[in-house]
């Protein structure tokens, strides 16, 4: 359960250790973000706004440590990171991209705020397959992000936060 923490990372993880009491849970929950991460659909810098926006919403900062790490491995600039805080109005993002931020920021609402005309814009710019693979990525994130504020499980250290 440790070894692929200590080799991605070189710690185990806030979550993997809370996880171990239940290692089942943990390996099904690893299983179903696998399937989505190997999907391959969405360009992975879109999944890392994406996880970012929801991390952001719900107050998660294990989460949004993680994931600002994974996006810088991913290539995405320092302007990026800071400007998802504000992607509506950023230049840095295309439409496609603030669609799917919206959709994110929208279901990541409790209760959740997707209403007809933010869907239909949504799917004008993503295919149905596209469309199922953005939907569980927020979902999936969501279940993290709730989890680790259940636990208060803070920051990991790993993008110097």
């Amino acid at each position: 359960m440790f070894d692929k923490d200590l080799a991605t990372y070189g710690r185990i993880m806030n979550t993997t250790g809370i996880y171990a009491y239940c290692p089942t849970i943990h390996i099904g929950l690893k299983q179903m973000a696998a399937g989505v991460n190997a999907s391959g659909l969405l360009p992975l810098r879109l999944r890392c706004f994406l996880n970012l926006v929801v991390a952001g919403k719900v107050g998660d900062p294990n989460c949004y440590d993680t994931h600002t790490y994974q996006a810088q491995g991913a290539g995405v600039s320092s302007a990026e990171l800071a400007a998802v805080k504000t992607f509506r109005e950023s230049s840095l993002f295309d439409e496609r991209e603030k669609a799917a931020l919206e959709l994110a920021d929208a279901a990541t609402n409790t209760p959740s705020t997707v209403t007809d005309e933010l869907f239909e814009r949504v799917q004008a710019q993503f295919s149905k397959p596209e469309l199922i693979e953005l939907a569980t990525t927020i979902v999936v994130e969501n279940l993290r992000t709730r989890f680790n504020r259940i636990f208060d499980l803070g920051s990991n250290g790993l993008a110097g936060g």
